[in-house]
């Protein structure tokens, strides 16, 4: 007999590997989402005109080479709509790692972005996101 079988190693889920699970592929979008310097500056230029809160719900489309297509706020609560096209055009210009098919398609996401206290007392945002694929749409048979 040759011995035991060495065992397959597990899937990567880290960034930089090619093989990503739903889960750790998401968290990644968020991650990516909550630190575009695209998305920090826009928030950061309408704080200089005063505090304020920003509520909003953003679809995109997901490329397998992991462009962003169709960035389009969908709910926006900040009563300043500039501001939202501005957030939403930063989230189309990031890169996300590419992906496979399984990964691509639409993603919802919810950002909040609130004043926090930063350093020298200028304002600089905290963010919070988070992200969802939704559900796929099961054809109906006669």
């Amino acid at each position: 007999p040759a011995g035991p079988r060495p065992q397959a190693s597990p899937r990567p889920t880290a960034p930089g590997s090619r093989r990503w699970t739903a889960a750790a592929y998401l968290a990644e979008v968020v991650r990516r989402i909550r630190d575009s310097p695209g998305l920090l500056d826009a928030y950061a230029r309408r704080l200089k005109r005063g505090p304020i809160a920003v509520r909003l719900h953003l679809a995109f489309g997901l490329a397998r080479d992991g462009r962003v297509t169709k960035a389009r706020v969908r709910e926006n609560r900040t009563g300043d709509p500039r501001l939202g096209r501005r957030i939403a055009t930063a989230i189309g210009r990031i890169r996300f790692p590419p992906a496979r098919r399984r990964l691509t398609g639409r993603y919802h996401v919810d950002l909040v972005l609130r004043p926090a206290p930063g350093d020298g007392g200028r304002p600089a945002p905290a963010v919070a996101a988070s992200a969802r694929r939704p559900p796929p749409v099961l054809a109906r048979t006669p």
